[in-house]
């Protein structure tokens, strides 16, 4: 996992604690093609899906929240912003998962992965986002099968869903009450 602070190294908290994401290390590194993914998670644990309602077939038609970095913009904030945008759900309880170069040829280009727990509705899904797609809630168990069968065919979007199930508190106590 690259650290924040110190890219070529290991981090000592592993999904523990959010770094500063305020910090001026979030604005030395990000480019304009520097981008986020998110993993909303509701309260019982279930994985928010933004599902393409123009796809002509079910295979990667299923999306996450993400979006590009403008310039010098803080991840968590935009996509914080984004979550909300889109989907009208917010969350308090956010996760770093990690930032990761796009690959080796491309070391300029970061991704930046987050989960949102307990996500709730906040306001009113985009009227833009309306006819092109439908928010979706699935629980784990199927989300992981998603990944497997392609359904979730982007890879930034299946490292984003692969870490939020790798770190997710368990809900099953939830689920009980």
């Amino acid at each position: 996992m690259l650290n924040v602070e110190n890219p070529n190294g290991k981090s000592p908290n592993t999904h523990q604690t959010m770094p500063d994401l305020q910090g001026p290390c979030w604005y030395a590194n990000t480019t304009a093609s520097d981008y986020f993914n998110l993993m909303a998670l509701n309260e019982v644990g279930e994985a928010m899906i933004l599902e393409d309602l123009t796809a002509i077939s079910a295979w990667g038609s299923w999306h996450l929240v993400s979006g590009l970095l403008e310039n010098a913009e803080n991840p968590i904030t935009a996509a914080q912003r984004k979550l909300l945008n889109v989907t009208g759900y917010s969350s308090h309880n956010w996760v770093y998962l990690g930032s990761f170069m796009l690959n080796a040829r491309q070391p300029d280009v970061t991704g930046h992965f987050f989960a949102a727990y307990d996500v709730k509705l906040s306001a009113p899904l985009s009227a833009s986002h309306q006819q092109s797609c439908a928010v979706k809630w699935i629980p784990p168990e199927e989300l992981k099968y998603a990944l497997l069968d392609g359904r979730i065919g982007i890879m930034s979007y299946a490292v984003a869903a692969s870490l939020s199930l790798l770190t997710a508190p368990d809900c099953s106590t939830n689920k009980s009450q």
